[in-house]
This record gives C-alpha cells, sequence and structure tokens, in this order.
C-alpha cells in the first residue's frame, strides 16, 4: 500500500528510503519515502524550494488530507496553543474597521491547513486595527506549527451565493510564527496535552 503525498520542500533533504512522519490535524503516521518525483520525473532526493512528489509506505488515504506536513520523524510536532505577535491591518489595509477582544474565533490559515482557533489577548483584552499585539490562540484542531511559520487569520467572506459576495472581499490579518521582525509571529507552541 502506497500513497502520493504532494507540495512543496520547506527546508532540508528528503531523499528514497527516509523515514518520515505525517503531522497535524490527528496522530502522526509513520512512514518510509519509497520515491522521489519533481514534475513527472523520478529523483534520487528533493530538496528545499523544490515542489515534489512523496510515495509514502504504509500510508492509507483517508491518513493524509489538506493541510498535513510530512516531515523527518521527531523534527515538527502539531500543536494546538501557541503564542503569536499580530499585526490587525488597518481598513485602508484591506482589513478591518473594528476592534477584536478576547474569545474573537477567526479562521487561521496555517500552511494549507484552515482551522478555526479563538484569540486571547491577555491583559488587554482589547486591540484595535493598525495595532501589534501579543496573543494566546487554541486551535480547534492540531496544526504543524514551527517558530517562525508565516500564516495568515481571515474572516469573511459571505458564502458564494450571498448577492454581495463580489463586493465583500475577505478581511484579513497577517501572521508569522515567532522570531521574525514583521508580521504576526508565533513565539511559543505548548505541547499537545496543555
Amino acid at each position: 500500500m502506497l500513497f502520493r503525498s504532494t507540495g512543496a520542500i520547506e527546508h532540508g533533504q528528503v531523499r528514497v528510503g527516509d523515514p518520515v512522519e505525517v503531522v497535524g490535524l490527528g496522530a502522526a503516521v509513520a512512514s518510509v519515502v519509497t520515491s522521489v518525483e519533481t514534475f513527472g520525473k523520478t529523483m534520487a532526493y528533493a530538496e528545499a524550494s523544490d515542489n515534489a512528489a512523496l510515495l509514502l509506505r504504509g500510508v492509507r488515504r483517508h491518513q493524509v488530507r489538506r493541510g498535513h506536513v510530512v516531515a523527518a520523524p521527531g523534527s515538527l510536532a502539531a500543536h494546538r496553543k501557541f503564542e503569536a505577535s499580530l499585526y490587525l491591518l488597518s481598513a485602508a489595509e484591506g482589513g478591518r474597521r473594528t476592534e477584536i477582544r478576547t474569545g474573537y474565533r477567526p479562521q487561521f490559515f496555517v500552511r494549507t491547513a484552515d482551522v478555526v482557533g479563538v484569540m486571547d489577548l491577555g491583559p488587554a483584552s482589547l486591540a484595535r486595527p493598525g495595532d501589534r499585539v501579543t496573543v494566546t490562540v487554541e486551535l480547534g484542531q492540531p496544526v504543524a506549527v514551527d517558530v517562525g511559520l508565516g500564516f495568515a487569520i481571515r474572516e469573511g467572506p459571505p458564502p458564494a451565493a450571498h448577492p454581495r459576495s463580489a463586493a465583500q472581499p475577505a478581511r484579513e490579518l497577517r501572521g508569522v510564527f515567532a522570531g521574525l521582525s514583521a508580521g504576526s509571529l508565533v513565539t511559543r507552541a505548548w505541547p499537545r496535552g496543555r
């Protein structure tokens, strides 16, 4: 039983025969890479910035879906709770017109995963467009996150059948998991049980 997983290599290399883990959105699944393909050609390895297809031994179709990450065993963990430094886009930048409060529940887009989460703004409990704030986020499902990883937070748009859907684009907050100088940063991620 073999399964093909496709995507971009973020960092490092992957070779045929390497043990890997499929991480995020549930329990991690261990596997071995049996083939690496780039643009339809079989390769000995793929490296950072390559778009590649990995053939994984022992992984069933229902075990891998959009939002999962294939990583070296133990190198990446899925987290439900993390801390981030956020910049809230102002209305002029395409963001919100009103403030957000603790308990705000937007969609978080991390790599290809989209998961609802609850934001805790700490003692301030209020942030206005144009503010840079540190928040604690608790996601609805565990997602593979890493310090310094970029992400986006969106609300809207209205459903496709809504008569005003073309006139109301999605509002967006931009972010980066901690360690970068601009955007939203995750500064800390807690183990699964917390």
